[in-house]
C-alpha cells in the first residue's frame, strides 16, 4: 500500500513481490528491520533473540546451568539484590544509547535482549518471584522516583536532549541510569 500510495511502485501484488525483495537494502544497521516490518519489528527481534539465546537457555537447563541458576536465585534472596539486575541494563544504555540513537537500533536490540534473558531467568526458579514480591513496595517507590525524575528532567529542558540526542556527557549518562532504574522497577 505504501509503495502504491507514495508512487514508488505501480502494478499488481504478484508483480510487487519480486520488486519488494529486489529493492530491500539489507544492512547491519538494526533499524532496517523496521523499514520493512513496520510495527511488527518486534517479531523479527523475538526471532533473533530466540536464536541468540537458545544456546544459553539450553545450557541453563542442564546440570551446570541449573547449579548456576540455583546460586543466582539464592543470591537474589538477599535483601535488595534483585535490584542489581539494573546494572547490566544501565551499562547497556550508557554505552550503546549514545552510539545507536535511532529507534530499534542496536541499543534497543541489546536492551530488549537483556529483558528476554531476564524473563527466562525469572521464571526458572520460584525464589526469583518471591524476591520480586518481597521488594514490590521498594520497586514501586524507586520506579515512581525515577519516573518523576525523568519527567522533571524533560520539563526542565535537558531531559529532551538526553532522551532524543543521548551523549557521553555526565547528565546524559545519569539520565540513562535513571531510565534503566525506572524500566526495571
Amino acid at each position: 500500500m505504501e509503495a502504491l500510495t507514495h508512487g514508488r511502485f505501480a502494478g499488481s501484488f504478484l508483480q510487487f513481490l519480486p520488486w519488494f525483495f529486489a529493492h530491500m537494502p539489507i544492512s547491519w544497521h538494526a533499524p532496517w528491520i523496521g523499514d520493512y516490518a513496520y510495527h511488527l519489528w518486534f517479531l523479527e527481534f523475538l526471532w533473533l533473540y530466540s536464536l541468540l539465546a537458545l544456546p544459553l537457555f539450553l545450557f541453563l537447563r542442564g546440570a551446570g546451568g541449573s547449579r548456576l541458576l540455583d546460586t543466582l536465585a539464592a543470591w537474589c534472596a538477599k535483601p535488595g539484590s534483585i535490584f542489581l539486575f539494573i546494572v547490566p541494563l544501565a551499562l547497556i544504555q550508557m554505552t550503546l544509547r549514545p552510539a545507536f540513537r535511532a529507534l530499534n537500533d542496536w541499543a534497543d536490540f541489546v536492551f530488549y535482549l537483556a529483558f528476554f534473558v531476564y524473563g527466562f531467568l525469572l521464571v526458572s526458579r520460584p525464589s526469583f518471584a518471591e524476591a520480586i514480591c518481597r521488594h514490590q513496595w521498594i520497586a514501586l517507590v524507586l520506579g515512581l522516583l525515577a519516573f518523576f525524575g525523568i519527567i522533571g528532567a524533560v520539563l526542565a529542558g535537558p531531559g529532551l536532549a538526553w532522551e532524543f540526542s543521548p551523549s557521553y556527557t555526565a547528565g546524559s549518562l545519569f539520565y540513562q541510569l535513571v531510565y534503566s532504574i525506572n524500566t526495571w522497577a
